[in-house]
């Protein structure tokens, strides 16, 4: 912001400066008591303050892939990008040490099996008791349960995608040690009907918009052609990272084919409207990173220097909220630069050049 500001108000000096009307007036000034200026009364604006912001459309349908067991990854089939098939094999780890959990859980089995076995054909012999041949039973039933449980973790040392659809994201490389459940991949699905755009927005901001506030964006795949959102959910909580609040959106349904990864800018007009004034960019005296001032004319037409926080900064204009500045606000657009603070100036009635 400092830069634009900065900018603006070093144009607005030098234009205000060298205006021909002007130099006339000032040089009456020897004469006057007071410096001319030009003013504009502020009116109290409703309309909502648009928020514009860039995102990437995804499905809403999204799965976030990953291992059932650590280890050392073997293989990665696929990249960000890529379309995948239902069921296609995506990523493996290296199965060294999971076969041989594998085999001591068969051996254990295959053990409790025999013993199982004598155990009963002691029994039937009189050889033992029934409470050794329960607890031969149990210890089977253990080995089996262990061996299950290998096995199962020996299918699942493999990523198959679920769905049919495009990855989004790969958060690991080949050879990386990686925990059991630590995310690998993020697919989105295909054919759905619903797709996602998600925002970063400041705090300033996030207090203004509400669940099912209505949005435009464009694409560059279809130039020209405006399309239609609605927010469908706020982030309680700032991203520790960027420190901005997640706005996420849902696209109402369109004939157009839509795509992951489709680079949007959208224009989000929050429902929560508080009144606020628009000031003319001429109208700054002083800017930096966070504050702008401007020359306020009370009743009798004395300036006074006013530091305001804008909302926002357009083009052309100031958005800041109503109390920061008093009702039927007066204020300085053309001749601050001669004027100090406190003093008593005359508006001008010369239109300008």
């Amino acid at each position: 912001m400092k830069p634009i500001l900065n900018i603006l108000l070093i144009s607005t000096v030098f234009i205000t400066a060298c205006k021909p009307n002007y130099q006339s007036e000032l040089a009456a000034v020897t004469t006057a008591d007071t410096t001319p200026v030009r003013v504009v009364e502020l009116d109290v604006k409703d309309e909502p303050i648009p928020l514009e912001a860039s995102g990437i459309i995804s499905s809403k349908s999204k799965r976030i892939l990953s291992f059932k067991v650590g280890g050392i990854i073997d293989q990665l089939f696929v990249d960000e990008g890529q379309k995948v098939d239902k069921g296609q094999l995506l990523a493996s780890v290296n199965l060294a040490e999971i076969e041989a959990q594998v085999n001591k859980a068969k051996q254990a089995y295959l053990k409790a099996e025999r013993d199982l076995e004598r155990f009963n054909l002691l029994f039937a012999d009189s050889a033992t008791t029934i409470e050794m041949v329960q607890n031969m039973k149990t210890s089977f039933q253990l080995a089996q349960s262990d061996l299950e449980i290998a096995q199962f973790n020996r299918r699942f040392a493999e990523i198959k995608s679920p769905v049919a659809g495009i990855v989004l994201r790969r958060f690991v490389e080949e050879g990386e040690l990686i925990e059991p459940g630590n995310p690998v991949f993020n697919i989105g699905e295909n054919n759905t009907t619903a797709y996602i755009l998600r925002i970063g927005v400041a705090d300033r901001d996030v207090v203004r918009i509400k669940l099912n506030d209505a949005a435009t964006f464009t694409m560059a795949a279809y130039p020209g052609k405006t399309f239609n959102a609605r927010v469908s959910e706020i982030a309680e909580a700032a991203n520790p990272l960027t420190g901005t609040f997640e706005i996420e959106l849902t696209l109402e349904p369109t004939e157009v084919q839509i795509k992951n990864g489709f680079v949007a800018k959208l224009t989000l007009f929050p429902s929560e409207i508080a009144p606020y004034y628009e000031i003319p960019i001429a109208a700054i005296v002083e800017a930096n990173k966070l504050n702008v001032s401007i020359f306020v004319l009370s009743e009798n037409n004395t300036a006074t220097i006013t530091e305001l926080v804008p909302i926002e900064v357009r083009s052309s204009s100031l958005i800041v909220p109503t109390d920061a500045l008093p009702s039927a606000t007066r204020i300085i657009t053309e001749g601050s630069s001669y004027v100090r603070s406190g003093e008593q100036v005359t508006i001008s009635t010369n239109k300008p050049n």
